[in-house]
Protein backbone atom coordinates (compact mmCIF):
# COMPACT_ATOMS: atom_id res chain seq x y z
CA UNK A 1 0.00 0.00 0.00
CA UNK A 2 1.30 3.24 -0.87
CA UNK A 3 1.33 6.27 1.79
CA UNK A 4 -1.40 8.05 -0.29
CA UNK A 5 -3.26 4.53 -0.35
CA UNK A 6 -2.61 4.10 3.19
CA UNK A 7 -3.94 8.31 3.77
CA UNK A 8 -7.34 7.77 1.68
CA UNK A 9 -7.98 4.83 3.61
CA UNK A 10 -7.62 6.50 7.23
CA UNK A 11 -9.84 8.93 5.88
CA UNK A 12 -12.27 6.66 4.79
CA UNK A 13 -12.30 5.29 8.60
CA UNK A 14 -12.46 8.30 9.90
CA UNK A 15 -15.43 9.70 7.74
CA UNK A 16 -16.82 6.50 8.51
CA UNK A 17 -16.29 6.46 11.81
CA UNK A 18 -18.14 10.10 12.54
CA UNK A 19 -21.65 8.20 11.00
CA UNK A 20 -24.20 7.73 13.39
CA UNK A 21 -24.95 4.00 13.44
CA UNK A 22 -20.96 3.42 13.74
CA UNK A 23 -20.12 1.67 17.04
CA UNK A 24 -16.66 1.06 16.74
CA UNK A 25 -13.60 1.49 15.36
CA UNK A 26 -11.67 -1.71 13.80
CA UNK A 27 -10.77 -4.47 14.04
CA UNK A 28 -7.44 -2.88 14.46
CA UNK A 29 -4.50 -3.98 16.04
CA UNK A 30 -1.23 -5.78 15.74
CA UNK A 31 -0.65 -9.81 14.26
CA UNK A 32 2.74 -10.83 14.05
CA UNK A 33 1.75 -13.64 12.20
CA UNK A 34 -0.54 -12.53 9.17
CA UNK A 35 -0.32 -8.63 9.52
CA UNK A 36 2.35 -7.71 7.22
CA UNK A 37 5.19 -5.08 8.30
CA UNK A 38 5.20 -4.27 11.73
CA UNK A 39 5.83 -0.69 11.73
CA UNK A 40 2.72 0.14 8.94
CA UNK A 41 0.44 -1.96 12.00
CA UNK A 42 1.48 0.43 14.45
CA UNK A 43 1.32 3.40 12.64
CA UNK A 44 -1.78 2.51 11.34
CA UNK A 45 -3.33 1.53 15.02
CA UNK A 46 -2.15 4.51 16.27
CA UNK A 47 -4.30 6.66 13.76
CA UNK A 48 -6.96 4.54 14.61
CA UNK A 49 -6.74 4.89 18.68
CA UNK A 50 -6.85 8.61 17.52
CA UNK A 51 -10.40 8.38 15.82
CA UNK A 52 -11.31 6.26 18.38
CA UNK A 53 -10.92 8.98 21.01
CA UNK A 54 -12.02 11.88 18.64
CA UNK A 55 -14.94 9.97 17.82
CA UNK A 56 -16.00 8.70 20.95
CA UNK A 57 -16.41 5.28 20.12
CA UNK A 58 -14.70 2.28 21.52
CA UNK A 59 -11.89 0.38 19.83
CA UNK A 60 -12.00 -3.26 18.93
CA UNK A 61 -8.21 -4.93 18.83
CA UNK A 62 -7.24 -7.80 16.67
CA UNK A 63 -3.99 -9.24 18.52
CA UNK A 64 -2.19 -12.18 17.50
CA UNK A 65 1.21 -12.95 19.41
CA UNK A 66 1.59 -9.35 20.02
CA UNK A 67 -0.03 -8.72 23.76
CA UNK A 68 3.18 -7.58 25.07
CA UNK A 69 2.73 -4.79 22.52
CA UNK A 70 -0.92 -3.83 23.06
CA UNK A 71 -0.45 -3.80 26.92
CA UNK A 72 3.15 -1.54 26.64
CA UNK A 73 1.28 0.79 24.32
CA UNK A 74 -1.84 1.21 26.50
CA UNK A 75 0.34 1.66 29.62
CA UNK A 76 2.23 4.65 27.45
CA UNK A 77 -1.14 5.75 26.44
CA UNK A 78 -2.14 6.69 29.92
CA UNK A 79 -4.83 8.65 30.73
CA UNK A 80 -4.74 10.03 27.41
CA UNK A 81 -7.19 7.01 26.50
CA UNK A 82 -10.60 7.90 27.25
CA UNK A 83 -12.47 4.80 25.06
CA UNK A 84 -12.87 1.77 25.37
CA UNK A 85 -10.81 -0.81 24.59
CA UNK A 86 -11.86 -4.67 23.32
CA UNK A 87 -9.68 -7.50 22.78
CA UNK A 88 -11.62 -9.20 20.31
CA UNK A 89 -11.39 -13.20 20.05
CA UNK A 90 -9.17 -13.35 23.51
CA UNK A 91 -7.52 -17.09 23.31
CA UNK A 92 -4.60 -16.11 25.96
CA UNK A 93 -3.80 -16.65 29.11
CA UNK A 94 -4.71 -15.36 32.68
CA UNK A 95 -1.55 -13.00 32.93
CA UNK A 96 -2.39 -11.50 29.79
CA UNK A 97 -6.28 -11.05 30.82
CA UNK A 98 -5.55 -9.61 34.17
CA UNK A 99 -2.56 -7.35 32.52
CA UNK A 100 -4.42 -5.92 30.14
CA UNK A 101 -7.92 -5.25 32.56
CA UNK A 102 -5.63 -3.35 35.16
CA UNK A 103 -6.14 -0.53 32.79
CA UNK A 104 -9.26 1.44 32.93
CA UNK A 105 -12.22 1.10 30.50
CA UNK A 106 -10.82 -2.08 29.00
CA UNK A 107 -12.86 -5.39 27.88
CA UNK A 108 -11.95 -8.74 26.98
CA UNK A 109 -13.81 -10.46 24.33
CA UNK A 110 -14.63 -14.54 24.53
CA UNK A 111 -15.51 -16.70 21.71
CA UNK A 112 -16.28 -20.62 22.44
CA UNK A 113 -12.60 -21.19 22.60
CA UNK A 114 -11.09 -19.39 25.08
CA UNK A 115 -9.17 -20.12 28.25
CA UNK A 116 -10.98 -20.74 31.46
CA UNK A 117 -8.34 -19.59 33.23
CA UNK A 118 -8.14 -16.07 31.54
CA UNK A 119 -11.96 -15.75 31.65
CA UNK A 120 -11.79 -16.70 35.66
CA UNK A 121 -8.41 -14.12 35.81
CA UNK A 122 -10.27 -10.92 35.38
CA UNK A 123 -13.66 -8.93 37.17
CA UNK A 124 -17.15 -9.49 36.11
CA UNK A 125 -17.41 -6.71 34.81
CA UNK A 126 -15.15 -6.55 31.92
CA UNK A 127 -16.39 -9.67 30.23
CA UNK A 128 -17.92 -9.88 26.70
CA UNK A 129 -18.97 -12.54 24.91
CA UNK A 130 -18.91 -13.33 21.17
CA UNK A 131 -19.36 -15.70 18.11
CA UNK A 132 -16.76 -14.95 15.71
CA UNK A 133 -14.57 -17.76 16.22
CA UNK A 134 -17.57 -20.49 15.67
CA UNK A 135 -20.89 -21.78 14.51
CA UNK A 136 -22.21 -22.29 18.05
CA UNK A 137 -25.16 -20.02 19.06
CA UNK A 138 -23.94 -16.61 21.53
CA UNK A 139 -26.01 -18.46 24.04
CA UNK A 140 -23.59 -21.55 23.96
CA UNK A 141 -20.62 -19.56 24.33
CA UNK A 142 -22.06 -17.36 27.02
CA UNK A 143 -23.09 -21.00 29.41
CA UNK A 144 -19.29 -22.13 28.80
CA UNK A 145 -18.42 -18.66 30.44
CA UNK A 146 -21.03 -19.03 33.32
CA UNK A 147 -19.45 -22.49 33.70
CA UNK A 148 -16.12 -21.25 33.74
CA UNK A 149 -16.69 -18.45 36.15
CA UNK A 150 -19.02 -21.00 38.39
CA UNK A 151 -21.98 -18.30 38.07
CA UNK A 152 -25.68 -19.06 37.40
CA UNK A 153 -25.92 -18.39 33.06
CA UNK A 154 -28.74 -15.60 34.05
CA UNK A 155 -26.20 -13.78 36.34
CA UNK A 156 -23.47 -14.40 33.33
CA UNK A 157 -26.39 -13.19 31.03
CA UNK A 158 -27.47 -9.83 33.21
CA UNK A 159 -23.54 -8.90 33.25
CA UNK A 160 -22.26 -9.15 29.70
CA UNK A 161 -25.44 -7.48 28.70
CA UNK A 162 -24.68 -4.47 30.94
CA UNK A 163 -20.65 -4.84 29.92
CA UNK A 164 -21.68 -4.60 26.54
CA UNK A 165 -24.08 -1.76 27.40
CA UNK A 166 -21.39 0.10 28.45
CA UNK A 167 -18.36 -0.71 26.52
CA UNK A 168 -19.75 -0.15 23.15
CA UNK A 169 -23.14 1.76 23.31
CA UNK A 170 -22.34 4.53 25.50
CA UNK A 171 -20.27 6.89 24.21
CA UNK A 172 -17.54 8.19 26.51
CA UNK A 173 -17.00 12.41 25.67
CA UNK A 174 -13.64 13.64 26.28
Amino acid sequence: MTEEEFEREMETIRHSAALPNAAAIGETGIDTLKGGDLTRQQEALMRHISISEDTCRPLVLHVVRAGHIITRLRKQLGNTIRQPWIWHGFRGNAIQAAQFCAFANTYISFGYNFNPDAVKAINADRILAETDDTTRSIDEVVKRISQARNTSLDDTLEIITENTQRAIFNRHAR
